[in-house]
């Protein structure tokens, strides 16, 4: 609601719901000091604030300041980290457990033609090789299955592993998958700019992830404008110091260019063509 509802008063409407709002907290502390008739204290009405901007931060990367409404007392050092290197901390904290098993229970269900391909992009993420590789999936094939096992695959071997798609019904359905906009900060005027980059800073904790990354794939592919690609292939040469494509990491562009094609405003049959990632 913060994010994308445009609230008038947020500080009114905390105010009507605070005591709701921190219920799981005071259960939690009645729970760890013993005290079952504890009531709401401004430190559970501070650490349920802060879970309030931790959501946004990843969802919009703004705080709660930016809303007119003032931020929560960081006072922890966890706290703190979070706010610094929120985009790897969420890269980098997946329950493991649940993965393992989620790739013991599904790897066994891969047809043939998934297992082919699930095998060549492990051992080229495994062996560093830098390839880049194109997934023409038509719809029904399986391929966002065998992507998201394949994310899980990775990530529990402690490789970092981007997921993102063109579309955000597409990203949805990855695991933690982001669109490609908002994953690499693209710039909106990618079909007039001739040479665009990633706006990110090289020392932001987005850029710390992006030369760390060693695997990203990219969904629905083909309804984005080559410039997003060429955006991140600049940007990673650049932040990974690597002259090879896309920094030498390995890039899986998965889409079905029988689909719809880039939308190029007032654009013809031709540009359409030249904004096409093929």
């Amino acid at each position: 609601m913060i994010a994308f509802c445009h609230i008038t008063n947020l500080t009114e409407l905390w105010e009507n719901h605070k005591n709701n709002m921190s219920l799981d907290i005071l259960q939690q502390e009645r729970h760890r000091s013993g005290n079952h008739e504890l009531a709401v204290t401004p430190y559970i009405l501070n650490k349920t604030l802060i879970l309030i901007e931790n959501d946004l931060l990843k969802i919009s990367g703004k705080k709660l300041s930016d809303f007119n409404m003032e931020s929560p007392l960081r006072t922890d050092d966890n706290d703190n980290n979070f706010l610094r290197d929120r985009a790897y901390i969420a890269e980098t904290s997946y329950d493991y457990d649940i993965l393992s098993n989620y790739i013991q229970e599904n790897e066994p269900k891969l047809t043939n033609d998934q297992q082919v391909v699930y095998n060549t992009i492990l051992q080229s993420v495994l062996q560093d090789t830098g390839e880049l590789f194109f997934l023409d999936a038509p719809g029904g094939t399986g391929k966002t299955f065998m992507l998201n096992l394949l994310l899980a695959k990775l990530r529990v071997e402690r490789i970092i592993s981007l997921a993102v798609a063109s579309s955000g019904i597409a990203a949805t359905l990855l695991q933690n998958g982001k669109t490609a906009h908002s994953a690499f900060k693209l710039r909106l005027d990618l079909q007039t700019n001739e040479r665009p980059v990633c706006s990110v800073k090289k020392q932001s904790s987005l850029g710390k992830l992006l030369r760390e990354t060693r695997f990203i794939v990219w969904d629905e592919s083909t309804m984005a404008n080559k410039g997003g690609p060429e955006a991140l292939d600049r940007t990673l040469r650049d932040f990974k110091n690597n002259d090879r494509p896309m920094g030498g990491v390995v890039i899986l562009f998965a889409g079905d260019f029988r689909q719809i094609l880039p939308v190029v405003p007032k654009g013809t049959k031709s540009d359409e063509i030249n904004a096409c990632l093929k």
